[in-house]
């Protein structure tokens, strides 16, 4: 009997401490998700960010938070979320112009942005856009331009960062119309939607969606998107095109990537949700209504492959408009 007893008392002691390892696995895999953003709070990359954060806290059934690691158009969050932490689970949202700009116009950056980070899912599409302040009176994009050769000295555009997406097309612009303009860059969207609406600075190019909701009460202008057909999320703003500029953004997309350290099944928990979030017809109206973007989830396979197919795009445009970075 007493070694029976001690076999049984045994085998509870063993269960004892496989139940613990099991619950202390579980506690190192079910703590808050950190979702990094490379932008200031107020912009798009953050509040697109933010509601996915929410919708996601509940499909996976754990925290997610929101982290604004701002500066050098995104490259300090990228750079955050390239780098393993033991313990802490890590995904960065950001448009691909954060990755795949900073690749192609920094030299000093030497991030691989095809395998530093695991492709998650593309999130949204959206359309870029050329806003003015209202303080300038004018009411198309060949009045802009007139503005600028009567104004000199005003010849500047906002962007969000130096040498990304915005900047280029900014450079594009002036080449087409045969002004030297110059770039003010920013830490987001949001603090150049301020100096658009105060008349600090004259044009800004960045995600129509940020420009929106100004644009009603007259903020803000949008003159042209740089898309190749209008926009369905704004029918009544031109193309550049219809303007007689020759000048378009190709794609642009926001996506998601994890940090190396990311378990595949995580990776593939938080693919299913997406999918469901994003073909939520609720979801796709907050997208719209807010930030003038369209719900497009593509698995990791797929952003991997836009993500360089968009590579080989713009640095054939980079090198046609002589863009150096020190520009």
């Amino acid at each position: 009997m007493k070694r029976r007893s001690f076999l049984n008392h045994s085998l509870q002691l063993g269960a004892l401490a496989l139940a613990g390892v099991t619950s202390f696995a579980h506690a190192q895999t079910s703590g808050p998700i950190l979702m990094l953003v490379g932008f200031a709070a107020g912009g798009s990359s953050d509040g697109v960010t933010r509601l996915l954060a929410d919708q996601l806290a509940r499909k996976l059934g754990r925290p997610v938070v929101v982290d604004n690691k701002t500066g050098a158009l995104g490259r300090i969050a990228i750079d955050a979320a390239a780098r393993p932490t033991p313990g802490r689970e890590t995904f960065l949202v950001a448009p691909f112009s954060s990755l795949l700009f900073s690749a192609l116009t920094v030299p000093s950056w030497k991030r691989d942005i095809y395998t530093d980070l695991k492709p998650v899912a593309n999130l949204t599409n959206y359309p870029l856009a050329i806003a003015v302040s209202p303080h300038l009176g004018v009411k198309d994009l060949p009045e802009l331009l007139q503005w600028l050769r009567n104004h000199p000295d005003k010849q500047t555009f906002g962007t969000a960062g130096i040498g990304g997406h915005n900047h280029l097309l900014g450079l594009a612009l002036g080449k087409t119309a045969g002004l030297p303009l110059q770039v003010v860059a920013y830490k987001g969207n949001a603090p150049l939607v301020i100096d658009l609406i105060s008349g600090n600075i004259p044009i800004g190019i960045g995600v129509a969606g940020d420009f929106a909701p100004f644009k009603e009460n007259k903020q803000i202008q949008i003159l042209g998107v740089l898309t190749a057909e209008r926009s369905p999320l704004m029918p009544d703003v031109p193309t550049a095109r219809e303007a007689g500029i020759d000048l378009t953004s190709g794609d642009a997309w926001y996506g998601m990537w994890a940090s190396p350290g990311i378990a595949d099944a995580l990776v593939n928990e938080m693919q299913k949700a997406l999918s469901q979030i994003l073909s939520d017809p609720a979801f796709k109206k907050q997208l719209a209504d807010r930030y003038a973007m369209e719900a497009g989830y593509l698995d990791g396979a797929a952003l991997d492959q836009r993500l360089r197919n968009a590579g080989v795009y713009w640095k054939k445009v980079i090198a046609d408009i002589g863009f150096t970075p020190d520009q």
